[in-house]
């Protein structure tokens, strides 16, 4: 996604301009996923409503060394490098998209939405989500 020059002072600060916030927020609700800006080092800068997600509370998510962090930190680089929407499976399995916000040929990070489900939720989706956990004994 190229931005209007005007809005790259908000990213320098670590702002989501508000425009692409608003779209990105329209976005989410429309297509019921969640959708989440981060800058280059993966940093989490903004998130679409408050609706808890099911990586939020899994260990891996939380842990930069994991493989899950290393491949949202590839996607953003991924996506930036095409210059278009890169769709990746996380470690459990789940899709995710990330459009690369790109101003002055720099990028300041990726909207992310996801994660989301591809057709029907099956038994194995679950079984593979659940092996990159840890989950709290609630979240099962």
């Amino acid at each position: 996604m190229s931005i209007l020059p005007d809005t790259a002072g908000a990213l320098a600060r670590g702002e989501l301009p508000q425009e692409v916030r608003e779209a990105a927020a329209a976005f989410a609700l429309v297509a019921e996923v969640p959708v989440l800006f981060y800058d280059t080092s993966g940093t989490l800068l903004w998130r679409s409503g408050n609706d808890p997600r099911v990586c939020d509370t899994a260990a891996s998510y939380r842990d930069p060394e994991s493989p899950c962090r290393r491949t949202l930190l590839s996607s953003i680089h991924y996506a930036a490098t095409l210059g278009e929407a890169y769709v990746f499976l996380c470690q459990g399995g789940l899709v995710h998209i990330a459009v690369s916000l790109l101003s002055d040929g720099r990028s300041h990070g990726a909207i992310v939405a996801g994660p989301l489900i591809m057709g029907e939720l099956k038994e194995s989706t679950v079984q593979k989500l659940l092996s990159v956990g840890p989950f709290p004994p609630d979240e099962y």
